[in-house]
C-alpha cells in the first residue's frame, strides 16, 4: 500500500495591483512605455488619492520582501512625459488645440489612442486611481478609452491582445519572487 506525505510549507504572501503593458504598436517601444510611466503622478495617487494606502514599487518585488531595494527610487513624474517620445521618434508630434488647449499627441498624423482595462469588481479607491491614471495619461496627449471586464472573460480578453493597450491587475505572490514572474512575458 503506497502512501503520500505532502509537506505544507508556510509563506508570506501580498496582493498588488498593478498597471501592465501590452507590448503591441506604440507601447512595444520602451521610450513610449517610459514616457506612460513618467506621466502618472504616483505620489497624486497614493498620498491623495489612496490615503497613503500602500506603497510605490521602485522595482518588481512588493514592498515587504527581502530582495525590495529601498535605495533605488521610483521614475520622477514629468508634466512634459511626451519630449520623451517625440524627442525619441519624429513621426511622433505634440500639440494642443481648441480653447481649451486640449493636447494632442499623433503618430503620423494619427491620434494615439489607448484601450485601459480593469475587472468590473474592484472598490472605489481603485476606481479613482484608476481615474486619475488615464487623466495622467491623456495630459501628455493620448486618448484613453477605459473598459470595465466582467470576471468571468477576464482572462480571455488579457490573451486576446488586440482589444487592450493597458491592463490594471492583481497579483498575489510570495513576497520573495518578483511581480514580473506573473506576468512577464512580451505580451504583457
Amino acid at each position: 500500500n503506497f502512501r503520500s506525505c505532502f509537506v505544507v510549507e508556510p509563506s508570506i504572501s501580498q496582493s498588488v495591483d498593478k498597471v501592465i503593458f501590452n507590448f503591441n504598436k506604440y507601447l512595444s517601444k520602451a521610450y513610449v512605455r517610459e514616457a506612460i510611466v513618467k506621466s502618472v503622478n504616483r505620489r497624486e495617487i497614493f498620498v491623495k488619492r489612496l490615503r497613503s494606502n500602500g506603497c510605490l514599487l521602485s522595482g518588481p518585488y512588493f514592498c515587504q520582501s527581502p530582495n525590495n531595494c529601498t535605495d533605488i527610487f521610483p521614475h520622477p513624474y514629468r508634466k512634459d512625459a511626451y519630449k520623451i517620445i517625440t524627442n525619441k521618434n519624429p513621426d511622433y508630434k505634440y500639440s494642443e488645440s481648441g480653447r481649451t488647449k486640449k493636447p494632442m499627441l499623433k503618430y503620423k498624423g494619427k491620434q494615439v489612442e489607448f484601450v485601459f482595462i480593469h475587472k468590473k469588481d474592484i472598490s472605489p479607491r481603485e476606481k479613482k486611481a484608476i481615474q486619475t491614471i488615464i487623466q495622467d495619461i491623456k495630459k501628455i496627449g493620448i486618448d484613453v478609452t477605459k473598459k470595465s471586464i466582467s470576471q468571468v472573460s477576464w482572462d480571455e480578453i488579457l490573451r486576446n491582445r488586440s482589444d487592450w493597450d493597458l491592463a490594471y491587475v492583481t497579483v498575489s505572490q510570495d513576497v520573495a519572487s518578483s511581480v514580473e514572474m506573473e506576468y512577464g512575458s512580451n505580451s504583457s
